[in-house]
């Protein structure tokens, strides 16, 4: 089993993987957050009878993901002292945390993430991993706001493509409503591998996401970028 896994050190994560990965490090700036990851692989035996029914119908693949993705929640949330938590879908399939923690998960067909804290430290988190260079240049326009496209002309536009699906983890167990690409704008901050976001649609509820902090970083051809609200904001 491949791990990538950020801890928390001095109010600073570091980012190291192990395995087969090469080793990378990065600093975060968030506190209190536990992050894990893996290679995707078989954890429906690592999973409860109650998860497992819900992907039992679905094909080898998904039930991989959604194995592996509960797997490192349950490793993230003992670390909270929760045990034998079933982590299940919501309405919008965003997973069911316990009532003291926030958290999110993430996937490719290769690795998964999850992203764990309490509601104490922060009110929401959101978390994605993607492939760089995923996103055809023909769906620009669909993902990035017209002043995006020029300012990033020169950037693998998956990373915001990538952004913007944190945003939307963050926002919907918030507010509990579906948002265009073309509604969040993302800023990079390229010297500290962090971004911020910025609402530009009709929803004023949305625009809580002008108070979040992002970061990303940027591994063996993925890119996985992470956002959080702070309690206090």
């Amino acid at each position: 089993m491949l791990w990538f896994i950020l801890t928390v050190s001095n109010s600073r994560f570091f980012v190291s993987s192990f395995g087969e990965l090469n080793k990378f490090h990065l600093q975060f700036s968030f506190t209190e957050l536990i992050c894990l990851g893996a290679a995707v692989g078989n954890h429906y035996g690592d999973i409860s009878h109650i998860e497992r029914k819900v992907v039992n119908s679905a094909v080898k693949k998904r039930q991989n993901e959604f194995s592996t993705g509960r797997w490192l929640a349950h490793h993230a949330l003992a670390d909270f002292g929760i045990d034998q938590f079933d982590l299940l879908p919501g309405n919008g399939g965003q997973p069911k945390w316990p009532c003291n923690i926030v958290g999110s998960i993430t996937h490719t067909q290769t690795y998964a993430a999850v992203a764990v804290t309490t509601h104490a430290n922060y009110r929401a988190i959101g978390i994605d991993l993607e492939s760089v260079e995923r996103l055809d240049r023909t769906l620009n326009p669909k993902i990035l706001l017209p002043n995006e496209q020029v300012h990033y002309k020169d950037i693998d536009a998956t990373l915001i493509f990538s952004a913007k699906e944190s945003c939307y983890k963050l926002l919907y167990p918030l507010v509990g409503e579906f948002i265009d690409f073309l509604d969040i704008e993302i800023q990079l901050n390229e010297t500290k591998n962090a971004f911020s976001a910025c609402y530009r649609g009709q929803h004023q509820l949305n625009c809580i996401i002008d108070r979040a902090e992002g970061q990303y970083l940027k591994f063996n051809d993925y890119w996985l970028t992470c956002i959080t609200l702070r309690s206090n904001m």
